[in-house]
């Protein structure tokens, strides 16, 4: 696709929603992982709650409690 056709907040536009789509497949990925690996009683992660690009207030923050669910993704770390 050219450019040439398109004003700048156009671009702008498209971008930010291009980086959103692919957002949303790699929380979904993610949040799928994750809760396959998550113990049972637990609630489901949701693809939004990992998504950076999303301003909801359903975002999980990575703090030392939850640290857990990093390491869950990462699996085991060799030294």
């Amino acid at each position: 696709m050219e450019p040439w056709g398109f004003t700048y907040f156009e671009l702008v536009t498209m971008l930010r929603e291009s980086m959103m789509v692919e957002w949303d497949h790699t929380s979904a990925i993610c949040a799928m992982v994750a809760n396959v690996n998550r113990g049972k009683g637990k609630q489901p992660i949701k693809p939004q709650q990992l998504n950076p690009l999303r301003n909801d207030d359903g975002r999980t923050r990575l703090t030392t409690d939850n640290i857990e669910l990093l390491k869950g993704l990462a699996g085991k770390v060799q030294k």
